[in-house]
């Protein structure tokens, strides 16, 4: 009988660490959480260059129409013979120049900016692509190991029941009862006549008895009474 109170025990202490390891996994996996920062940085940086890209394009507009009105300026310098009107047309040309080398001079400042934010965005993304495929992998560790504990837990609860189910009834009432008063372990050593929990010398004659409990705590002695 102590033999099968032994085994009892020792399924029921695994029962409790078993438990253990997966509230702390369940916690672990609770507080596993992508961080977000890099994410909302990229969605600003985008947005940032999406607006870069919307004045590229209106500068390059601009640009263009510039260019379109020089040469129809030019056009009409090369065919004026008028001396006055010639120096007018000339001075007009050369204002449009002027306003293209801007616009040009900004168009190239916005490309400038659009690069170094280009490579932003590429870090911030293999950045974020490296944390999710950790994240995943954590996740995945998480769920496996909760997996394979929570058989592991099962495995051992059916065999708690099989054992209750092979022993006396006063056995696990008295074995349930110190469990619910003193919780566990409830069987314990005797080293050289005292009890291993709460140290209280034992009778003499405490060897002798089938199932011999402590003077003082009521524990269950395993019958290795060591010496």
């Amino acid at each position: 009988m102590l033999e099968k109170l032994n085994l009892l025990q020792s399924l029921e202490i695994k029962h409790v660490n078993l438990l253990k390891e997966i509230q702390m996994l369940e916690r672990e996996a609770k507080n596993l959480n992508i961080d977000t920062t890099a994410t909302e940085e990229l969605d600003k940086l985008l947005l940032r260059l999406e607006s870069l890209n919307k004045d590229l394009k209106k500068m390059s507009h601009e640009s263009g129409q510039l260019n379109e009105e020089l040469k129809t300026v030019e056009q009409k310098y090369e065919e004026n013979v008028n001396p006055k009107e010639i120096e007018s047309v000339y001075d007009k040309a050369n204002i449009i120049k002027e306003q293209i080398f801007k616009a040009e001079d900004k168009e190239l400042s916005i490309m400038e900016k659009m690069e170094v934010l280009e490579k932003e965005v590429n870090f911030l993304k293999s950045s974020i692509e490296s944390k999710t495929i950790n994240y995943k992998k954590q996740k995945d560790f998480f769920a496996e190991n909760l997996k394979a504990l929570t058989v592991k837990l099962q495995d051992n609860d059916d065999e708690i029941k099989v054992i209750r189910e092979q022993m006396k009834q006063e056995i696990l009432a008295q074995y349930d009862l110190l469990k619910s008063k003193l919780s566990l372990p409830v069987i314990v050593a005797l080293n050289n006549g005292y009890c291993s929990v709460c140290g209280m010398e034992q009778p003499s004659y405490i060897g002798n008895e089938n199932l011999v409990t402590c003077v003082n705590c009521s524990r269950i002695f395993d019958g290795s009474h060591r010496s």
